[in-house]
């Protein structure tokens, strides 16, 4: 059409300016917006929008046929007809556009009173697990009168004569009392603590039962503990008084029980309803999955002193290793993120990947920080080092992709007779920064040689722009003392998650997991110093030093 009627509008426009600030709507619509269409096509969606052509059956195929008529009878008629068509395509598209800048606003208070965001949907799955929302309450009703347990004990008792026993012996034996192992007896006062008269009066008595394990070098058991106290009162100065003292909480079961349910959950990676379901089996203790669960909360507020403790020592520290990794709940997706050094561990929670959970994290601390490329921690004021194995498989699986790139066949090469030496270095003297000074001159050689050199290919271009922005990340380990050039700390951390993570995705809130992760990092830090989980669980202390000091006297 320039070609034949010249490069400008009847206006003056430029036609090439047009075609250059031209934006196609299928584009932006595609992938983003779902209109209840069957095509992404300009008819479909406008009329849908209440977009209304003046021509019968509007069609591209139709126009060409106007278009070719006209060119040859020169019809005044069917020239307005294929100028209202076009005219009315051009009202359409604007309805579009319009309609999609609603849909895309920057203030979501003028979100368009007919979108929804996908992101609020709630995935609708014909087949699942847990309660379902039923429209009716005679459809609820007919629900739950199919459940296993109701019909069970509701219907087939009444026709199987088997089931029928099934069910006496299982009604038996949920009520059979468990026998008690000790009982502490009240003493008899003779005097009264305060006034040390002797007119004191017996006025009440009540017990306690303690429900707990004993463990010994054979196994554990059960064992259950009666408390009887008798309540005086003094005929001199009416003090009420207990018979006994004794260091007890209000829960109903002991230590014991509380070290084994969390060795189990977070150690093991056992879920809490098959928990619940050793504990009665085991050791017939009627406890169900939502006492475990409140024993996990428990947990959480006994230790929660020493999750700080650990954090404090992590941060002021010389070396943390960094990472993350994904994980889903009930209300959507979300991170948890690792910090871990040689001996301590820390999990957060988070539901983004954004940086400032890390930089929030690490604020103040001054050591050197161990991560891989993500660029979330390059905000983080501090020494940092890259995770050399990233690099190196980064690098393999381009050359895998690759094969006849030389270029970087050769740039892999220089790095690596660069890299192995330094960790021969590694292997027979460690991880000093005397004996590993030597080697920044060859680095520093590489580093010369790369960037003097143009790549002609785009993967050859990537990797030295790679190396070159990270110039000051890759080799800071020659530069300090006990500082590894990889980050498999942190990924032996995410390793340990990964076991809980197929215990708690998908059926806990963000809370839950906020207690799973504070547990984990208490029994990850006793496997990074060669600690007993359950021992310390046992010991009643707070503190891992402590506990470890009381271990080695």
């Amino acid at each position: 059409m320039v070609r034949r009627y010249g490069g400008k509008t009847q206006d003056g426009v430029s036609v090439d300016s047009l075609i250059e600030g031209a934006r196609s709507i299928v584009s932006v619509i595609y992938g983003h917006i779902y209109f209840p269409t069957y095509s992404n096509g300009l008819k479909d969606i406008a009329t849908f929008l209440g977009y209304r052509w003046s021509t019968e059956e509007p069609s591209g195929q139709r126009s060409l046929l106007l278009r070719h008529r006209w060119e040859i009878e020169g019809s005044t008629t069917v020239k307005q007809e294929l100028i209202a068509y076009n005219s009315d395509d051009c009202g359409a598209l604007e309805l579009v556009v319009k309609t999609i800048e609603q849909l895309i606003p920057v203030d979501a208070a003028l979100l368009h009173p007919d979108a929804v965001l996908v992101d609020s949907l709630k995935p609708q799955l014909p087949y699942r697990l847990g309660p379902v929302d039923f429209v009716l309450p005679e459809l609820d009703y007919i629900n739950k009168c199919a459940y296993w347990d109701y019909q069970r004990d509701r219907i087939y008792v009444r026709s199987n004569p088997r089931v029928r026993r099934a069910a006496r012996r299982k009604q038996r034996g949920s009520r059979h009392s468990l026998r008690v192992n000790k009982t502490f007896t009240p003493s008899r006062p003779w005097k009264c603590p305060k006034c040390d008269s002797r007119k004191i009066a017996k006025v009440g008595r009540h017990s306690k039962v303690l429900y707990d394990l004993r463990f010994s070098a054979g196994g554990v058991r059960r064992w259950i503990t009666k408390y009887v106290i008798d309540h005086y009162r003094c005929g001199t100065c009416s003090l009420s008084f207990p018979s006994d003292e004794y260091e007890w909480t209000r829960h109903r079961y002991g230590l014991q029980m509380l070290a084994y349910v969390i060795h189990s959950i977070i150690e093991v990676h056992i879920p809490q309803l098959k928990v619940s379901q050793n504990v009665n089996t085991l050791f017939g203790y009627r406890l169900g999955q939502p006492s475990i669960n409140r024993l996990k909360q428990r947990a959480t507020e006994i230790y929660r002193e020493t999750y700080d403790d650990i954090k404090n020592t992590l941060l002021n520290g010389k070396l943390i290793h960094a990472d993350e990794t994904h994980l889903g709940t009930k209300r959507g997706a979300g991170y948890v993120w690792v910090f871990t050094s040689m001996e301590e561990v820390i999990y957060l929670w988070s539901t983004t990947r954004d940086g400032d959970v890390a930089k929030d994290f690490l604020g103040g601390f001054d050591g050197v920080l161990v991560s891989d490329f993500y660029s979330a921690y390059d905000s983080i004021p501090c020494a940092q080092q890259r995770c050399l194995i990233h690099l190196i498989r980064d690098l393999n699986g381009e050359v895998l992709k690759e094969p006849f790139n030389e270029e970087m066949k050769e740039l892999v090469h220089e790095f690596a007779a660069v890299l192995r030496p330094i960790i021969e270095t590694i292997d027979r003297l460690g991880l000093k920064k005397h004996f590993l000074q030597k080697h920044k001159r060859s680095v520093t050689c590489f580093y010369e040689r790369l960037l003097a050199r143009e790549y002609g290919t785009e993967a050859g271009r990537k990797a030295r722009e790679r190396f070159r922005k990270n110039r000051e990340r890759l080799f800071t380990f020659l530069d300090y003392d006990g500082v590894p050039w990889n980050n498999n700390n942190a990924e032996h951390a995410i390793r340990a998650f990964s076991g809980l993570r197929d215990v708690i995705q998908g059926f806990s809130n963000e809370r839950g997991i906020r207690d799973y992760l504070m547990l984990l990092s208490i029994c990850q830090t006793c496997v990074y110093r060669g600690l007993d989980f359950l021992g310390f669980l046992r010991s009643g202390e707070k503190r891992l030093n402590e506990y470890t000091r009381k271990r080695t006297v």
